[in-house]
């Protein structure tokens, strides 16, 4: 938790992903990341596919921060969320 805590979050379009590994995660790229730009995560998931204002509300209600990623303004359509 420790480590994953470190990345930055980014809802739609993350450059790393990650997933439980044992009693740890394993992070992978999900595409080149060039040098000097910050790997970024998404806090939310699946969740992250909800239109902005659901993702707002989800990081707000469940990580305690207001979410200004550049992906703000990016709403997919609402479905399962």
């Amino acid at each position: 938790f420790l480590r994953g805590s470190k990345f930055t979050h980014r809802c739609l379009d993350p450059s790393v992903c990650f997933h439980g590994q044992g009693e740890g995660l394993c992070f992978r790229a999900t595409r080149d990341i060039p040098a000097g730009e910050i790997p970024t995560i998404s806090y939310l998931g699946w969740m992250a596919r909800c239109g902005t204002p659901r993702r707002r509300g989800l990081l707000v209600s469940s990580k305690g921060f207001d979410c200004r990623c550049d992906d703000l303004l990016l709403s997919p359509i609402d479905t399962a969320c």
